[in-house]
């Protein structure tokens, strides 16, 4: 306190506490908001009352997520998710019967190259006959990744070089 000319003022003061209320809303954050397929993302949830005040001391008893979204159980904080397939995926932490209202998005990128795959438009022809072929390039997951060159290697199946077989 002081007067209202401040030249008298009380120099102790006192101190007191506000106590957060009962929670009311709960936040959802990710560490990124972009990864590859099948690496974990952090999930932090943030508890709070209905004016504001943060309740450190209460967690998350659950995250939902979408499907293609799944715990991560070797996480050590208290959720991770991984995702598998590229794509884009919502998830928000729960409190009980209280759920983010405004749920993150996690968008799951392609990993890198972990497998190819050549088709044939046809698998018996005629010597000398052109055959279509194609080839395409995933990660491990089976996403398609784009912009990689591939090539093409004919092998006879009696082991003769190509020149001997037309």
């Amino acid at each position: 306190c002081q007067s209202t000319d401040g030249l008298v003022n009380d120099t102790q003061g006192v101190t007191f506490v506000v106590k957060h209320d009962v929670p009311a809303v709960i936040e959802t954050e990710l560490v990124t908001t972009s990864t590859e397929a099948g690496s974990p993302v952090a999930v932090n949830c943030v508890l709070s009352d209905r004016f504001g005040n943060l309740i450190p001391e209460l967690a998350a008893t659950d995250v939902d997520l979408d499907p293609g979204l799944e715990r991560d159980p070797t996480a050590s904080e208290n959720f991770a998710v991984r995702g598998r397939l590229a794509g884009e995926y919502q998830l928000a932490c729960r409190y009980q019967e209280i759920v983010d209202a405004t749920p993150v998005t996690l968008t799951i990128r392609p990993g890198l190259p972990g497998a190819s795959e050549t088709v044939l438009e046809q698998n018996v022809v005629s010597a000398t006959e052109f055959v279509s072929v194609s080839c395409s390039v995933s990660d491990a997951f089976g996403n398609a990744l784009q912009g990689y060159e591939t090539s093409v290697y004919a092998l006879a199946a009696d082991g003769a070089e190509d020149d001997d077989t037309g």
